[in-house]
């Protein structure tokens, strides 16, 4: 007899004697008018084998076939800028990681991001962007936004510069946003809310461009240089944080405007360690 003879006889052998062992215990009951548990035990053994084996062949298909690549920023002191599988762009903001599949296989598009990116994703109704973060997601079918996060605090902060954006908790339904152009949503521990900015110089971070012609205290310009350069500005004087300065910086290095600001307000620019003092 060949082993494959005997394995099936084995079984067969096993099978039996445990319906058997069953119809003796009265735990069996037959009739001719219902199927027989016996055949149905065995079919169903069979199918759960042949679905496990099917199971795992598909996912070891799947986990060999699937790169994900990694980019970060978190020990660069420059923006990096991602060109994603579908076409869709991202500008990673300095001391972010963002990761993502060399292909988007499945039914939508999913990375991760930890810290701060500008999406512009590539319009597909059919296959919706996703993005994940900190246990939230933003879903898309094409448009421009900027996403920054928080691990600390656990907040998420999506600001929508066109299209429409869905930003939600993964397990709670009670914070679900629905985002549009020029709107900002913040999801943390406690609460999910949107409001409308009308802040020129949101994405200052990405396009190096300052808007402060409306009229601006210098504490305030000081912060947002500090946020967009990632930088450590103080103002040596404090009189000077009330100071209104109507100007504009487009795309300088921050050297450029630190002395421009230098000059309008006869200031000096000394560094001390890590920190950047107008005195």
């Amino acid at each position: 007899m060949d082993s494959k003879n005997k394995n099936s006889y084995n079984i067969d052998a096993a099978w039996t004697k445990l319906h058997n062992r069953l119809e003796n215990d009265g735990l069996l009951y037959e009739h001719k008018n219902k199927l027989n548990i016996y055949k149905i035990g065995k079919i169903a053994a069979l199918f759960i084998i042949s679905f496990g084996i099917a199971y795992w062949a598909f996912y070891s298909y799947t986990a060999k076939n699937i790169k994900l690549q990694i980019v970060d920023t978190r020990q660069s002191n420059n923006i990096k800028t991602v060109i994603l599988p579908d076409g869709s762009i991202v500008d990673l903001n300095i001391n972010s990681q963002l990761i993502y599949p060399d292909n988007f296989a499945g039914k939508q598009r999913t990375v991760e991001l930890k810290g701060e990116a500008f999406f512009t994703v590539s319009k597909n109704p059919n296959k919706p962007f996703v993005i994940t973060t900190l246990g939230k997601e933003i879903k898309v079918l094409g448009t421009s936004f900027n996403v920054k996060t928080d691990l600390k605090s656990q907040q998420v902060k999506v600001f929508v510069k066109t299209g429409k954006v869905q930003f939600y908790e993964v397990n709670n339904l009670k914070k679900q946003l629905t985002l549009e152009a020029g709107f900002v949503g913040t999801i943390d521990k406690n609460t999910a809310e949107k409001q409308k900015i009308d802040d020129p110089n949101y994405l200052a971070w990405k396009t190096k461009y300052f808007d402060f012609s409306y009229g601006e205290r210098m504490d305030v310009i000081i912060r947002k240089l500090n946020a967009a350069y990632h930088a450590n500005i103080v103002l040596d004087n404090k009189d000077l944080n009330n100071k209104i300065m109507y100007t504009t910086y487009n795309n300088h290095s921050l050297d450029t405007v630190l002395h421009l600001i230098a000059i309008v307000n006869n200031l000096k620019i000394e560094k001390k360690g890590d920190k950047i003092v107008l005195k």
